[in-house]
């Protein structure tokens, strides 16, 4: 466990933290950051930060310029407990960035939302999944694409 700031650079390019890019040192809220990054991304099929050029891409990721009100392919738009949380966490000050203070993860998961999400069953592992893919054997390939 690191107990000050790590100065390592790795990961990748999209989900990397402010505070990665510049070398100043992270600890945890880089994770709450890339937390953020992968919701942004699983609720509107893009990641929040994108160009063709790395430098291009870490300049969009310093100055946080992304947008919430992007619509998905699908035509949904986020809701506004949704634009709220991942205007919380793609936060270029790591001290700002919800997730980071004292109470870290409980900041997060008492966000509204998550207000549907039982945590302590999901902790238990006694929530159903919710999509339970059909195989007709272990060599079933036919949920993946070709």
């Amino acid at each position: 466990m690191i107990e000050s700031a790590s100065f390592t650079l790795c990961g990748t390019p999209e989900y990397l933290a402010p505070e990665i890019i510049n070398l100043t040192g992270h600890g945890v809220a880089a994770d709450w950051w890339a937390f953020g990054v992968l919701l942004y991304e699983l609720l509107l099929g893009s990641p929040p930060f994108v160009a063709s050029d790395p430098m291009d891409l870490y300049q969009l990721i310093l100055k946080s310029i992304f947008s919430l009100t992007v619509v998905s392919p699908t035509g949904t738009s986020l809701s506004k407990p949704a634009r709220d949380l991942l205007s919380r966490l793609l936060v270029a000050n790591p001290t700002a960035r919800l997730g980071s203070s004292q109470r870290g993860g409980r900041d997060v998961s008492g966000h509204d939302f998550f207000k549907s999400v039982d945590f302590s069953a999901l902790q238990r592992k006694a929530l159903p999944a919710p999509y339970v893919p059909l195989i007709s054997s272990a060599y079933d390939t036919a949920n993946f694409e070709q």
